[in-house]
């Protein structure tokens, strides 16, 4: 595995936590370290196939 796969990884390891809590998307984007809600949904869309809306039933 790459660095930067493990990375990506270990940061969504991380959101999730954060997003079952009920933490804002903005506010996960910016601690796991995404320099813009969209990118952090991007990112979280293409390695789970949903939204984090989607993904925690929300949307």
């Amino acid at each position: 595995m790459t660095f930067g796969r493990w990375r990506t990884q270990a940061r969504l390891r991380s959101a999730l936590v954060l997003l079952a809590r009920g933490t804002p998307v903005a506010v996960v984007a910016r601690r796991v370290g995404y320099a813009t809600p969209s990118a952090f949904v991007a990112v979280f869309h293409r390695a789970l196939g949903v939204s984090p809306g989607a993904y925690f039933g929300t949307r």
